[in-house]
């Protein structure tokens, strides 16, 4: 591959990278009920409402469950894999191939989604005057599914909430362990090895 290719690889990556990231977030931040008037929140919703809201007119919400931003989620990891993989091998990438990267990328973001949203509130909990922000909401909203378990079993230590730690590692440990395994192996299969 010369230089242009790749350079229009990590342009597509990153654009498709971006607006899924926003999905996800979407798909998170309803799942951990946030404040619908979190101007982070809103943001996110603007952002996903154009392609979202024909979507819903056929695809319900179900138990809570935000099927569309879902099945929009999985569209896009397909879309943007299959681009991917179509122009480095300059071929068809396989069907079988292309669901596990997927899978194993939407897994990836989520995970990385998490680790981040922790490794930032850890930080700026640091600084007192932004503890009442919408970003700081936000981030507790999507750190606190994690940090409450380990919380009830980790004591403070001299004032100190030590819990982001072993989440932080146990969730490396997962991208270790289950998505760099699964990457390999959907690659394997995409390129037909």
């Amino acid at each position: 591959m010369n230089i242009v290719d790749n350079a229009g690889l990590f342009l597509i990556s990153s654009v498709f990278d971006i607006y899924i990231f926003i999905v996800m977030l979407r798909i998170m931040l309803q799942w951990v009920s946030a404040d619908f008037t979190n101007p982070v929140f809103k943001f996110v919703v603007r952002l996903t409402n154009l392609p979202l809201s024909p979507m819903r007119r056929v695809i319900p919400i179900l138990h809570g469950i935000d099927i569309a931003a879902i099945i929009l989620l999985v569209l896009l990891e397909f879309i943007k894999l299959f681009i991917l993989v179509w122009i480095q091998i300059a071929g068809m990438p396989t069907l079988g191939g292309l669901i596990v990267l997927a899978f194993a990328e939407i897994l990836g973001q989520g995970l990385n989604i998490f680790f981040y949203a922790i490794l930032a509130l850890a930080i700026l909990s640091w600084f007192s005057p932004l503890a009442h922000s919408p970003i700081i909401d936000t981030l507790h909203r999507l750190s606190n599914p994690l940090l409450r378990p380990v919380q009830r079993i980790l004591p403070y230590v001299a004032g100190f909430d030590l819990s982001p730690i072993p989440v932080l590692i146990g969730l490396k440990l997962l991208t270790i362990l289950i998505v760099m395994p699964l990457m390999r192996i959907g690659i394997g299969l995409a390129l037909g090895t």
